[in-house]
């Protein structure tokens, strides 16, 4: 086709630039017609055209001269290919979309991926009927949006070839199904035009929900062809007249989406356009096709030639040879224009002599006209002539090149050549490289801290978070240079976290040995010792039949198995199991009906741990070793006051779920337990007084009540005194408590290394004799007011239970940690030179009006010995420290904010990594000697329990023993 001879001078005319079909020459020669195009799509990478026919062909020409690039069969052959939707992005390629399928293809027509048949699509039933790609440009591979033929569209992620959203449309917004879409509106709208005639405008960040529509239908007998760029959608479709004949509608609707949906302009066009786009480089100006081959140019807000404010305008006819035309495509650059015709031909029509597509398109790899064999044949059949022409000659053969000396045709065929990679083709593909050969693939991922995404806002799915350093009047610099850590945040690497725990267990064998005196001062945060110790069989063994326990308790004491839900509290059931009053007088004493009794499965479980372990016994005697309170925990989980106060652990607990936080766990279940002990004990329920009750009769008097075992062993019972702010009532109540809560001073008045810095014993009284301001109901002027509430032991336990309530790390600066260094430091790791939990404490109460406070409230002293009992002076209540439940820390994992065990928990203070453990003192009856643990649990007839207090225990036993008898 000639190119036109004379230029006009207005920018944007048209011109005809060429025109070929899309069968190669050999099957044109043959007898093959080309069939109709149905799809045009500029690559928006390389200089291509891609092509698509009715016969579900996809062709690829050199644009604009239109020579063949690449061909391939993508769709079915009964379905024809109904749009094409390039990629504008770096990989180009085109999506396209016929009734049965839609696929991905390459510049070279290779298939990356294809959603049809296997993904549920049936053409016949509910067929594909239009397509649209939606790339992000932050980066990302984009979205394609495909329509059916029924209320439904199809949201593609391109990068991995799946259907991510499949939307259901509401009625009246293509019910009838979509018949085209476009993309490039504002705000990021999908314009979507249905077959009963419908504009909707869809939000892809609302699940492809219909935002806005026009309120009637843009043409009556549907959409063929819809396009968008920012704020104006242009339509065209078909009518019907009154007797139901359907034809193009001759009229071409403008839409401004800016706010709602409305009609901006309408645009004549006789010739009725089936195919329409905007012009790339020119705002507002759209090209109409029609079905003669007439193609327009113009404003899309202004009117025709002749009207009142009229812009740009142009038209010209193709040469169709009474072909229609069919479909339309423009190239980015807006200096080419492709059109198909039913006779299966493309024209390219352009507006200069050296048209482009892209304004920056990366050059074209031509594939080779032959295959290496072939080339190969060829240059041995030149070479075999001219040694015969020489021969004929008599003169001497060439010498042969040099591929054919180094290889020969037996020889296995060379490799495939590979397209060269960014770095100039140095680094071959992976099936290049030896299967054996190990490749580095880099750092690991960047990830985003938990820090950052809690303050992040999320606009367009693209989240904003502000710097967490960032101060006003800070230096220049100083909060990027402090941000640093969190944008250069990476993944750690499974390979790389085992090798560290490996050499870290390897270091911590070496420099500790169990039951090492210097286990303080070793390498090892954690002493082999204290680690946790797991059962990690084959499928195909026993479970504790098989594990050797011996391994990790070599005492004839039993243990308890820790891999069960709620194991958490087997530290707190070793401790009342080693307490020698509590397991005699109301474990192995009671006895009730009930369905779920804590104390009766308690009493159970304590009996199976004073069972030495047998010997002899084959495979089972290494298993019973240890005890499985099964029992235990299931009547745990079937206690309400137990799930309430979030002690079960669980998927479904939704009070463990905000509570996470081990040692706070673990400190309300030891006064969980004992309050559930005192309300099951059979002879102290009924008599015993409920808590913060009043023990004042009608007369005034106080009456005396009988006590159960339990409140007589751990209660506490304290004289809370509330004096009214405003008209000075005083009020005396008696309460009791089984825990006594350790109170800390704040913490800025600790000081490193200071004498001053508060004492245990100085922190125990503190808290047994507490004082504090509560809002509480006044009976003196009826109303609620401020009161001083001040509480007084009146009478002290047997067995003291003390909550140390540390909540955070830095609560161990009272302990002589320091905590100021890094958790992994020396000086974090240095061992403590004194002690502050005491071996001894001596507990003295001065009533009201007595002691040391005469006229005064009463008072509480504490003294304290650190190894020595005779050391404490005065009187009292002497307690010795018998057994402690205590955390085994993972600072490592503490350390990480966005490890699982690390960062804030939900009420703001650190989380603490780690497993718990209970240290006991283990005196007879449970074993022979005190310290001696190798001979097997057998108390002698008349010893004592030996438990604090240590002044009256003895007494107190051999005194119940006899009201025993007696009665």
């Amino acid at each position: 086709i000639a190119r036109g001879a004379s230029r006009s001078a207005m920018e944007g005319q048209l011109y005809p630039y060429a025109a070929g079909g899309t069968l190669p020459p050999a099957a044109e020669q043959t007898g093959y017609y080309n069939a109709p195009v149905t799809a045009l799509a500029f690559d928006a990478a390389e200089e291509l055209l891609h092509v698509g026919t009715e016969d579900g062909r996809m062709t690829v020409t050199h644009a604009p001269g239109l020579e063949r690039y690449a061909g391939a069969h993508v769709h079915p052959h009964d379905y024809q290919v109904l749009t094409a939707s390039p990629l504008e992005n770096a990989h180009g390629g085109v999506v396209t979309v016929s009734a049965a399928r839609a696929c991905y293809t390459s510049g070279g027509c290779v298939k990356r991926w294809t959603v049809g048949e296997r993904q549920g699509i049936d053409p016949m039933a509910n067929p594909l009927t239009c397509g649209a790609v939606d790339v992000h440009q932050l980066g990302g591979s984009g979205r394609a949006y495909v329509g059916r033929s029924s209320a439904e569209m199809l949201q593609i992620d391109i990068g991995v070839g799946r259907v991510s959203l499949t939307a259901e449309l509401m009625p009246g917004t293509c019910s009838q199904g979509t018949s085209c879409i476009a993309t490039g509106a504002a705000r990021g709208l999908v314009a979507c035009g249905g077959f009963g005639g419908e504009l909707v405008m869809r939000d892809p960040r609302n699940k492809l929900r219909a935002e806005t529509q026009l309120s009637s239908p843009a043409h009556a007998a549907g959409v063929t062809a819809v396009a968008a760029k920012g704020d104006l959608v242009i339509t065209c479709g078909l009518t019907a007249d009154r007797q139901g004949v359907v034809s193009v509608d001759p009229f071409v609707k403008v839409v401004d989406v800016r706010v709602g949906c409305r009609v901006l302009n309408v645009l004549q066009f006789p010739a009725g356009a089936v195919a329409l786009a905007f012009h790339p480089k020119f705002n507002g100006t759209v090209v109409l096709g029609g079905e003669s081959g007439l193609v327009q140019t113009q404003d899309a807000d202004r009117g025709g030639p002749g009207s009142a404010g009229a812009g740009f305008f142009s038209q010209a006819p193709l040469d169709l040879m009474g072909q229609r035309l069919t479909s339309l495509a423009a190239a980015s650059s807006g200096e080419a224009f492709a059109f198909g015709d039913t006779a299966g031909y493309v024209h390219v029509w352009s507006v200069n002599d050296q048209p482009t597509v892209n304004a920056y398109s990366r050059p074209v790899e031509d594939p080779p006209r032959y295959a290496a064999c072939v080339e190969r044949a060829f240059e041995r059949a030149q070479y075999e002539m001219a040694v015969m022409h020489l021969a004929q000659q008599g003169q001497p053969p060439p010498p042969p090149p040099p591929e054919f000396r180094e290889r020969d045709e037996r020889d296995p065929p060379p490799e495939a050549p590979f397209h060269l990679a960014e770095d100039g083709g140095v680094t071959p593909p992976l099936s290049f490289m030896d299967p054996l050969s190990t490749v580095a693939v880099g750092r690991c991922p960047h990830i985003v801290p938990k820090a950052v995404l809690e303050t992040a806002k999320f606009v367009d799915f693209v989240g904003y978070a502000p710097n967490p350093h960032f101060s006003r009047g800070g230096a220049k610099g100083e909060a990027y240079k402090r941000a640093a850590p969190l944008r250069n945040k990476r993944a750690e690497s499974r390979e790389a976290a085992a090798l560290a725990k490996r050499k870290a267990a390897t270091k911590a064998k070496l420099s500790t040995q169990v039951g090492d005196v210097r286990g303080a001062a070793a390498t090892s945060t954690l002493p082999p010792l204290y680690h946790r110790v797991e059962v990690r069989l084959s499928a195909n063994r026993a479970r504790f039949e098989e594990f050797d326990f011996s391994e990790h308790n070599r005492t004839r004491l039993v243990g308890l198995v820790n891999d069960l839900a709620n194991s958490y509290v087997n530290p707190v059931l070793q401790m009342l199991h080693f307490t020698p009053e509590l397991r005699a007088e109301v474990l192995m004493g009671h006895a009730c009906e009930r369905e779920f009794c804590l104390t009766c499965e308690l009493g159970f479980l304590s009996h199976m741990l004073a069972q030495p372990p047998r010997t002899g016994a084959g495979s089972h005697s290494s298993s019973s070793a240890t005890a499985q309170p099964l029992n235990f925990l299931r009547t745990l989980r079937q206690v309400r006051e137990a799930a309430a106060l979030g002690l079960i652990e669980g998927r479904d607990e939704l009070e463990t779920r905000l509570d996470q936080s081990k040692p706070r766990r673990v400190q309300a279940f030891q006064r969980f337990i004992l309050e559930q002990l005192h309300k099951e004990d059979a002879n102290g329920s009924a008599a015993s007084l409920p808590a913060n009750a009043k023990t004042k009769s009608s007369s005034g008097t106080a009456e005396k009540t009988e006590t159960g075992c339990v409140e007589r062993l751990f209660a506490l019972v304290s004289t809370q005194t509330h004096t009214c702010a405003q008209c000075n009532r005083v009020e005396k109540r008696s309460s009791r408590s089984f825990q006594t809560d350790l109170q800390y001073p704040e913490k800025k008045t600790w000081r490193k290394g200071s004498p001053s810095n508060p004492t245990f014993a100085e922190c125990l009284a503190k808290s047994l004799c507490a004082s504090q301001e509560v809002r509480a109901w006044c009976d003196g002027h009826g109303a609620y007011t401020r009161m001083a509430q001040r509480k007084v032991p009146k009478r002290l336990p047997q067995v003291l239970s003390v909550n140390l309530g540390m909540r955070d790390p830095g609560d161990l600066r009272w302990w002589g940690v320091d905590v100021d260094s890094h958790v992994l430091s020396a000086a974090a790791k240095a061992p403590v030179e004194k002690h502050w939990l005491p071996q001894y404490v001596r507990v003295a109460v001065d009533e009201e009006g007595a002691g040391a406070n005469p006229g005064g409230e009463g008072s509480v002293r504490v003294a304290q010995a650190a190894d020595d009992v005779d050391a404490l002076d005065g009187d009292g209540v002497t307690y010795e420290l018998t057994s402690l439940v205590c955390l085994a820390r993972r600072p490592a994992e503490e350390d990480d904010d966005d490890s699982p065990g690390g960062g804030l928990d939900e009420t703001g203070a650190k989380k603490l990594a780690g497993h718990l453990l209970s240290f006991v003192k283990v005196t007879p009856p449970y074993v022979r000697a005190r310290g001696r643990f190798d001979a097997a649990p057998s108390p002698p007839e008349g010893e004592s329990p030996g438990v604090s207090p240590l002044s009256n225990a003895a007494a107190a036993a051999r005194a119940r023993a006899a009201a025993r008898e007696s009665w």
